[in-house]
């Protein structure tokens, strides 16, 4: 299901940025110089609302990116501790029966 999310929500930035860019080539080619001003302003508002609609789409991209990585990274230390505890009781126990006392600070030779 996340997958499909990141692919509609990639889908959108891309169909915005690209009706963006759309808008400014056919602007700057096909219609200037025939718009009205308030056809020209209504021309750079959705210009700039497409624009702002992939900024916003890659902004929740990075958001739900940076959410699954650290998801990801917690899953796979706890899988790594639940890894090492079976291990650490044994070691440690085995390193007990091979560690010497510690010595009297006379007994230490130079």
């Amino acid at each position: 299901m996340p997958h499909q999310a990141t692919s509609k929500r990639r889908l959108l930035g891309t169909l915005s940025l690209a009706g963006a860019v759309a808008l400014l080539v056919v602007g700057d080619t096909f219609l200037k110089g025939k718009l009205t001003p308030l056809a020209l302003l209504i021309f750079w508002i959705c210009c700039l609302g497409l624009t702002g609609v992939a900024v916003a789409t890659a902004l929740l991209d990075i958001r739900a990116l940076r959410r699954a990585t650290r998801r990801e990274q917690l899953d796979l230390f706890e899988k790594t501790l639940r890894g090492i505890e079976p291990h650490t009781d044994h070691n440690i126990s085995k390193a007990r029966r091979h560690t010497q006392p510690p010595q009297k600070l006379g007994d230490i030779q130079n």
